[in-house]
């Protein structure tokens, strides 16, 4: 096996048993959510469908309401995971979601 394999394999290894709780994903997301509004909205973590699988954290993320230009939302959530990854060191997925049908009718 060369260096360069190992290296990988190693850095493979740290990442993945890298100890980081649930509740420590969701305040970084909240942290780095907070700097994108598209089309004004809001962004909020839902909490209950965070979920971890190996080393990537699938984070469910809903709107305050329906932005106008829906790429604007997909493009923001890109934006955060590439903030997390590079700031926070975490491998993020940031599920959209729409916004909650209860706060879009008030």
């Amino acid at each position: 096996m060369n260096n360069t394999s190992e290296q990988s394999i190693v850095l493979e290894q740290d990442v993945s048993e890298q100890d980081v709780s649930e509740q420590d994903v969701v305040e970084a997301v909240r942290k780095h959510l907070k700097g994108h509004q598209p089309g004004g909205a809001t962004l909020e973590v839902v909490p209950q469908g965070v979920r971890r699988d190996r080393e990537w954290w699938y984070v469910p993320v809903r709107p305050s309401k329906e932005p106008p230009k829906r790429f604007e939302y997909y493009e923001a959530l890109a934006n955060v995971e590439t903030e997390l990854q590079k700031t926070e060191h975490l491998t993020v997925l940031l599920i959209p979601t729409g916004p909650d049908p209860e706060e879009a009718a008030a």
